[in-house]
């Protein structure tokens, strides 16, 4: 049955305590949908065209709280990119990392780590490992599976415990077999087919020596942000930030309508520097963080900044500045 057709008809067509449906025979193709007052005769589709999501042995099971595998998935989300031409990016990478000292939070079973980037962004997000996902292999999980998952596991439909299957891509004989993924929960089971790509060396991207870090209050800066975004064109959306003891100014120039400047407390004592953001993507890092306080580490105008927040375990955001 075409899925959006039968979506509106529920949605739209009128109300009714059942539906039924009835199959033609012979060769008419068609399905009658019974509203009691309405019927619909719709053509269906050939069965043989439907994809085949079975066969293929997990190689890794495990199992973690509902709702910190969907907050997990909302501090990354953000930075998936949606360019078809580098689907490798279309998905959050999905990894396990073996227990390090300097992050006690992982535990004894290290962590199960989320990245998602669009090249101009990057997201990270750690979690607490448990049994069954030592050695598993980094797959990458499509974009619609993670706004779907996101949407089912939100609010007080989040279960308590999802199960997780791994099968990454591999070679059987001959043939290539595609990885697939499995989230079941409660009575209901996603099965995905992986993104099959190669998920690019984001460590390399996230910087380890910036020294200027610059905390802010979360609700201060995004009020900041917005306020003088109003004025920019779409065109360019950049915001410049003027750092000096204590203070930050936030300025936007529209050359077609004129400028705007707002000032923003910080804690700040490193050398005065200025570099310039994306507003936009600077308010989907301070809400995604959600914080109380959020603070930026720059090294100067043209390198990466990471982004933290004490209030999220476990995550941590690169911004790509821009020139203004």
């Amino acid at each position: 049955m075409p899925a959006h057709t039968m979506k509106d008809l529920v949605k739209k067509a009128t109300a009714s305590e059942f539906v039924g449906f009835t199959a033609a025979h012979g060769d008419s193709n068609a399905v009658t949908v019974d509203f009691e007052k309405v019927n619909y005769r719709l053509q269906d589709l050939p069965i043989a065209d439907y994809p085949n999501l079975a066969g293929g042995t997990p190689t890794h099971t495990f199992s973690i709280p509902g709702a910190d595998l969907v907050e997990s998935f909302g501090g990354v989300a953000m930075a998936i990119s949606t360019e078809e031409t580098r689907y490798y990016l279309n998905g959050v990478y999905l990894h396990h990392v073996e227990p390090r000292a300097i992050d006690a939070y992982h535990g004894d079973h290290g962590a199960l780590r989320m990245v998602a980037t669009d090249g101009h962004r990057l997201c990270r997000q750690d979690l607490a490992a448990t049994e069954g996902m030592a050695g598993m292999p980094g797959v990458i999980i499509p974009r619609k599976t993670v706004a779907l998952l996101q949407k089912l596991l939100k609010g007080k439909a989040c279960p308590e415990t999802v199960h997780v299957a791994i099968g990454a891509h591999r070679h059987e004989g001959e043939g290539y077999v595609q990885g697939k993924a499995i989230f079941s929960f409660d009575n209901v089971t996603v099965t995905t087919k992986l993104v099959d790509g190669t998920f690019p060396d984001y460590q390399r991207v996230i910087p380890t020596d910036n020294d200027k870090p610059a905390t802010f209050k979360a609700a201060d800066l995004a009020e900041g942000v917005r306020a003088v975004e109003l004025i920019s064109s779409e065109r360019g959306r950049a915001v410049k930030l003027t750092f000096s003891a204590g203070k930050c100014q936030l300025v936007v120039n529209n050359p077609d309508q004129g400028s705007a400047t707002a000032n923003v407390a910080a804690d700040y004592d490193s050398d005065d520097l200025e570099i310039g953001f994306n507003a936009k993507y600077m308010q989907d890092f301070i809400a995604t963080a959600g914080g109380e306080d959020i603070t930026l580490t720059m090294a100067d105008a043209g390198s990466p900044t990471v982004i933290t927040t004490p209030d999220r375990k476990g995550w941590l955001g690169v911004l790509m500045p821009m020139r203004v």
